[in-house]
């Protein structure tokens, strides 16, 4: 066996587990959008900029700007009072569109009233968006393949 073919072992292999992680993340997010909802309201609703600085001797310095949606919301179940500021049932959106975050905030303004998304087991594990986009093999996976 040639060098060749360690690599595309290797390749292979790391595919696979890609394809693995995101089968299971979208499947763990299909069951958390079928969680119980309660009524909740918005305490505050902005952009949140996180910049990105690399200063890596070989590669340069670079500087990347995300933008993410940070909607902070209240919510009561059995008498208890919870706060959370997770949006999504999948990963938390961020863009380097300033727009996209903007809009995802626009449409929770504070004081609005939300539908949260929790989880029974563990009341405090809650959400807003348990939109799914319905692909379980996304570009990600694609590339690995194409890589291969």
């Amino acid at each position: 066996m040639n060098e060749y073919n360690y690599v595309s072992i290797a390749m292979l292999i790391c595919a696979a587990f890609v394809y693995w992680r995101r089968v299971r993340t979208y499947d763990k997010a299909a069951l958390r959008a079928k969680f119980p909802t309660v009524s909740g309201s918005v305490v505050s609703s902005v952009v949140k900029e996180e910049v990105h600085e690399d200063n890596d001797k070989d590669t340069g310095y670079s500087r990347t700007v995300s933008y993410v949606p940070v909607i902070r919301y209240a919510y009561s179940i059995d008498g208890r009072s919870y706060e959370n500021d997770r949006y999504a049932v999948l990963d938390q959106p961020g863009s380097s569109n300033m727009n996209l975050a903007q809009a995802i905030v626009d449409r929770y303004p504070p004081g609005s009233a939300v539908t949260v998304h929790y989880n029974p087991a563990s009341p405090d594990d809650s959400f807003l968006d348990n939109r799914m986009d319905g692909k379980k093999v996304d570009w990600i996976t694609w590339f690995m393949v194409g890589v291969l």
